[in-house]
């Protein structure tokens, strides 16, 4: 509202729109509350603004109340008039702002319902008309999917790329918004397709993110070399927001580093490294406690032909995908920070690529996590820092072969027996269901054979390793 002095009565104008064309009232409405911001946060208010739209919180509700009354105060002597009808100034747990609902006695954050019939609404009327629908309808749709992040976070970045490569192509044939969308490649249309499949069941069923930081149960370092990827995990005792950036205090016995053996690293995935040693130095505080950890993992596989000539950024998220796909039982429902030193990787791992090839590898990340109630908090570090990973990467498992299948049918026939439990594979050569492994991989019933009783089984394949 404007007020225009003079003589008479005075008159009140309501802009409908932005006054004579006036596209900066969002950077005014900024800059004008701006001090009022600064004063509010010097007092210890906590508060956040959005424009004219604002919410302070607290954890006493009469002190709450006097804030109120201050910010209030502060926005008459301001010349600023709060809309009556809008604003809450008594002190609530439940409030709606800006398209959000934040619970605070449920310590949850979630989308207003009209919001979500809105957007389900629009992907309807886009799938109905697949693929003849312009730039502009498209782009309003995924408009509404990414102004979700709040709640869905990065998922709104990964889930939207192929869907959002449109609007890029329109940019650079500049065509018109109201041109039906197209593309060369033709498997864009079938991913994009299958984007819009996934929110609209995705949108009614995790319409919900919890605002307190959860605690983290597993450390993480990953890390790809030419010929090999592999991970190094541990899972702390007593979970704790604060995150370890080195485990270097695990490679130093003595104040040396543990060397490699001759066919595969020398640590035993299924013990603590420093077991049986007189001690471990904790460097600095930045450093991993050997004391606050309860188990520790080891993934490790040689590079197939194929991988090897994959950058170094796919080798590094295939590294990150392998750990997770090898400690689904340790990890389901718990909370990872994930180190990579990797750039790139991680930023991928955020918020997707558009690179189609890439962005695979972020939306299998986003569904194993989904699927297994799985937190990972990817965290870039220097390379310098990465020092387990990046040492067991670089080491190459000599005993990492198999039979073929045909051999194996051949001796199972001559020996008259079929195998149950295979004591030496991995996941990309097991020739049972059952199976042991050197490290912690997909599928594997146990880490190290030599751990575990043979007498509970039948007689076992092991020539497939010595053959």
């Amino acid at each position: 509202m404007y007020k225009f002095p003079g003589q008479g009565d005075h008159k009140f104008f309501v802009w409908r729109t932005l006054p004579y064309g006036y596209t900066r009232a969002p950077y005014i409405a900024r800059a004008l509350m701006k001090p009022l911001v600064a004063k509010w946060r010097a007092l210890g208010i906590c508060t956040v603004v959005f424009y004219d739209d604002g919410m302070a919180v607290g954890d006493d509700k009469i002190l709450l109340l006097r804030n109120s009354l201050q910010m209030q105060c502060d926005l008459i002597r301001a010349g600023l008039i709060p809309g009556v009808n809008k604003c809450v100034w008594m002190p609530v747990q439940q409030v709606d702002w800006n398209g959000f609902c934040f619970n605070l006695k449920e310590s949850c954050i979630s989308i207003l319902d009209k919001r979500i019939s809105s957007t389900l609404s629009s992907i309807d009327d886009i799938k109905k008309s697949w693929p003849k629908i312009t730039f502009r309808d498209l782009s309003r749709t995924i408009g509404k999917i990414v102004s979700m992040q709040p709640v869905f976070q990065g998922i709104t970045q990964i889930r939207t790329k192929m869907l959002q490569t449109f609007l890029a192509i329109r940019g650079y044939k500049n065509l018109s918004w109201d041109d039906i969308i197209s593309a060369d490649f033709a498997p864009l249309f079938t991913k994009a397709y299958q984007e819009l499949g996934f929110w609209q069941t995705f949108l009614l069923t995790k319409n919900f993110r919890a605002i307190k930081l959860k605690k983290v149960d597993w450390i993480v370092w990953t890390d790809a070399s030419d010929y090999a990827i592999a991970g190094f995990g541990a899972k702390l005792l007593s979970p704790s927001i604060n995150k370890p950036i080195t485990a270097d205090n695990l490679m130093l016995v003595d104040g040396k580093i543990q060397k490699a053996g001759h066919h595969r690293v020398s640590l035993q995935v299924d013990e603590i490294p420093w077991a049986y040693k007189r001690f471990v130095e904790v460097r600095d505080a930045f450093d991993l406690d050997p004391q606050n950890i309860s188990m520790t993992a080891i993934t490790h596989r040689n590079l197939e032909n194929h991988e090897r000539i994959m950058s170094s950024t796919e080798r590094e998220l295939l590294a990150a995908l392998h750990f997770l796909n090898s400690m689904l039982r340790h990890t389901t429902g718990q909370t990872l920070t994930l180190h990579m030193d990797s750039q790139n990787a991680v930023n991928i791992l955020t918020s997707g690529s558009n690179k189609p090839r890439l962005n695979d590898y972020a939306v299998l990340y986003s569904q194993i996590c989904l699927a297994n109630n799985i937190t990972v908090t990817p965290v870039w570090i220097p390379r310098t820092l990465n020092n387990i990973a990046d040492f067991l990467s670089k080491t190459v498992d000599y005993d990492d072969f198999s039979i073929t299948d045909d051999f194996f049918q051949e001796v199972c026939k001559d020996f008259g027996m079929l195998p149950t439990f295979d004591r030496f594979a991995t996941d990309k050569n097991n020739k049972t269901v059952k199976f042991n492994s050197p490290y912690y991989c997909p599928f594997s019933s146990g880490v190290d054979a030599f751990n575990y009783d043979w007498s509970l089984t039948e007689l076992i394949g092991y020539f497939a390793q010595y053959v």
